[in-house]
C-alpha cells in the first residue's frame, strides 16, 4: 500500500503541518495544468479555449481601506479557561466560542461564554480527531487518536440548544486509508470514508444535511490496488459557495502513471477540472473565484478565466492554508502559523490582519464572524487570547 501511504502523506500535510517544509530542490519545477472545459468539449475546442497563462501579484498594503474591521479580544489565560497552550476556535456565534482542549487523560469539547467570559465542558473522550460546526450544531470524529489508521471511528453531533449528542455515522479506516475529516457546509457538513472490497479500495464523498438529518453518499470512485493500479482515489474535499456543489482532490491512476485533479462536483457529478497539481495544501471556491494553497504562495483564479492567475508570494518556502472566503471578491488565509491575511482579489491588494504573531491557530468563519486563536508575549508571560471578528 505505498501509494496509499503517500496519499494520506499529503493529507496528513494539510491538517496538522501547515507549516512545514518539504525538503526538494529550489530548481525544481512544478507543472500546473489549469483547464476550463466541460466534458463533453471535444480536444479540438479545449484548445482553442486555453490562451498563454500569466500571473499578476498581490500586493502588500499597510492600510486596509475596503472594510470596516472590528475586533473582540478575550483573554483564555485566566479565569475558568486558563491555559498555556494554543487552541483554536471550532465555532462561534454571537455568544459563544466552541473550542478542543487534548488531554493526557480525555479529550474535551469546551464552551467559552463572550457574555460571562467564563468555560465549560460540553463533552469529553478518549479520542476527538476534527470538530466544526454550523446551525447551531458540532460534529466532530471520534476515534483512538493513537492511530492514524486501521482504526473504527464515529461522526457525532451536538445541539447547542439542548446540549443532546448523537451519532450520524460510523465506520473504520483500514488497510493505511485515513479517518474522516469533517468540513463544514452550506447547511451541512461533508467527509471521506473508505472501503475495502478485495484489493479495491472505495472511495465515498457524503454530505450531511444538518437541518434535515440526512447523510447522502454524493459520490463514490474505485482504485483497484491489484498488479497495475488503476482508478481514482478521494484525498480531501470542501464545500463549495452552494450545498450541491463540493470541491474534490483526487489522484488517478491509469496506464501506470498517476496524476492529481482537483475539480468542481455538483450533485455527485464532476462539471468542472479547476486544477492539476500535486502539493496542494487547501482550497476553497465560490461562485466567482477559485483559491488554493501552497508552499510560498496563494493562488487564486477568476472561474470564467482560469489562465490569469493571482498570486500572494510569502518570499520564501513557508507554506498558506485555511483560505476563507467571506465576501465574493474578499479571501482570508493563514500564512505559516504566524499571520492572517486579508486579500481583495479585484483589487489584487493584502493587507495583515493580525500582524506577525507567535503563533496563530487557523481561522474560522462562521455566522458572519471569523475567530481564530493567538499565542503572544514573552516566555515566562505568554498570554492565550481568542478573538472575533467582524468585518463589513
Amino acid at each position: 500500500m505505498k501509494t496509499l501511504k503517500h496519499i494520506i502523506y499529503i493529507a496528513l500535510i494539510v491538517l496538522l503541518c501547515s507549516a512545514c517544509v518539504e525538503q526538494e530542490s529550489p530548481q525544481k519545477k512544478v507543472e500546473t495544468k489549469q483547464v476550463n472545459t466541460k466534458k463533453q468539449h471535444s480536444k479540438a475546442v479545449e484548445q482553442s479555449e486555453v490562451t498563454k497563462e500569466s500571473d499578476e501579484e498581490i500586493t502588500k498594503v499597510s492600510e486596509w481601506k475596503d472594510n470596516a474591521i472590528q475586533k473582540s479580544e478575550y483573554n483564555m489565560s485566566q479565569g475558568t479557561c486558563k491555559g498555556d497552550s494554543l487552541i483554536a476556535p471550532a465555532y462561534v456565534d454571537e455568544k459563544r466560542i466552541v473550542y478542543l482542549s487534548y488531554g493526557t487523560d480525555a479529550d474535551r469539547i469546551y464552551e467559552f461564554s463572550t457574555e460571562n467570559q467564563e468555560c465549560k465542558v460540553l463533552y469529553k473522550s478518549q479520542g476527538i480527531g476534527n470538530i466544526t460546526g454550523n446551525n447551531g450544531k458540532l460534529f466532530w470524529s471520534e476515534y483512538d487518536t493513537q492511530q492514524l489508521s486501521n482504526v473504527e471511528w464515529k461522526i457525532k453531533s451536538l445541539d447547542l440548544s439542548n446540549k443532546k449528542v448523537s451519532e450520524i455515522s460510523s465506520g473504520g479506516s483500514y488497510k493505511d486509508t485515513p479517518t474522516p475529516t469533517v468540513r463544514n457546509g452550506v447547511d451541512s457538513v461533508n467527509w471521506i470514508e473508505y472501503e475495502i472490497k478485495g484489493n479495491s479500495v472505495i472511495s465515498k464523498l457524503v454530505q450531511y444535511d444538518t437541518k434535515n438529518e440526512n447523510k447522502l453518499i454524493v459520490s463514490e470512485v474505485s482504485l483497484d490496488e491489484s498488479d497495475a493500479r488503476k482508478g481514482e482515489y478521494f484525498i480531501l474535499q470542501q464545500a463549495a459557495e452552494k450545498k450541491e456543489k463540493l470541491l474534490v482532490y483526487k489522484t488517478f491512476f491509469k496506464d501506470g502513471e498517476k496524476s492529481f485533479e482537483l475539480g468542481l462536483y455538483q450533485n455527485g457529478k464532476p462539471i468542472n477540472t479547476l486544477l492539476e497539481e500535486n502539493k496542494v495544501l487547501d482550497f476553497v471556491s465560490n461562485e466567482k473565484y477559485f483559491a488554493y494553497t501552497g508552499e510560498g504562495h496563494l493562488t487564486a483564479f477568476s472561474i470564467n478565466n482560469p489562465n490569469q492567475k493571482l498570486k500572494y508570494k510569502t518570499g520564501n518556502r513557508l507554506t498558506t492554508d485555511t483560505p476563507i472566503f467571506i465576501n465574493p471578491n474578499t479571501i482570508i488565509f493563514r500564512y505559516a502559523m504566524n499571520e492572517l491575511i486579508i486579500a481583495n482579489l479585484d483589487k489584487k491588494v493584502s493587507y495583515s490582519l493580525t500582524g506577525y504573531s507567535q503563533l496563530v491557530s487557523k481561522p474560522i468563519y462562521n455566522n458572519g464572524l471569523l475567530s481564530y486563536g493567538m499565542k503572544s508575549g514573552e516566555e515566562g508571560n505568554e498570554k492565550i487570547s481568542f478573538f472575533v471578528v467582524k468585518i463589513d
